[in-house]
């Protein structure tokens, strides 16, 4: 029987609002850019909003004695990637096979969907060194991965963190 670790489960409305909030200024800020210069800001407030569920979800492990590092990964990853996944695989297939038919040159969209299935598309992008906003970029409907793939690489990399300071610290800084 899988163990189920405990999270916290309040409904936060606060949270939802500036969900709500981050999506908006993205949208305002790709409907135009000049009408909300600062409308990454939504982006950023979604990484804060992630930090703080995962941070809250492992210190309530933490203050219960219960945190233990695999059953929390099995059950937070599961959750995440049925959350994340269905849409982004749909959201691949329907622009590849766009990409396939409608773009002249494919290979950077198809390779960066691709690098954006595995929560690299951000990493890919850097290595291609073509200018974020230049025409090349801009036209590429998986450009606006990179940030789940922070958001990705976040989810792996911050309860491994945590874990290791869990262990080789005193837990009196992790409350």
């Amino acid at each position: 029987m899988e163990q189920k670790y405990p999270e916290v489960k309040k409904y936060r409305p606060d949270i939802e609002g500036l969900r709500g909030f981050a999506i908006i200024c993205v949208i305002i800020y790709h409907l135009n850019s000049n009408f909300l210069p600062g409308g990454f800001l939504g982006v950023d407030i979604f990484f804060v909003i992630s930090g703080f569920l995962i941070t809250s979800s492992i210190q309530n492990g933490i203050k219960n004695s219960s945190f233990k590092f695999i059953p929390f990964i099995k059950s937070f990853y599961k959750k995440r990637f049925l959350r994340i996944y269905p849409s982004l695989i749909i959201y691949f297939l329907i622009f590849f096979l766009i990409s396939l038919f409608q773009n002249p040159n494919p290979g950077i969209t198809i390779r960066t969907g691709l690098s954006s299935i595995f929560g690299l598309s951000n990493l890919y992008l850097a290595s291609t060194n073509l200018e974020y906003f230049g025409h090349a970029l801009s036209s590429n409907p998986f450009l606006i991965t990179w940030s789940l793939s922070l958001e990705i690489q976040f989810y792996i990399l911050f309860p491994i963190l945590i874990f290791l300071a869990k262990k080789f610290f005193s837990t009196q800084y992790l409350k």
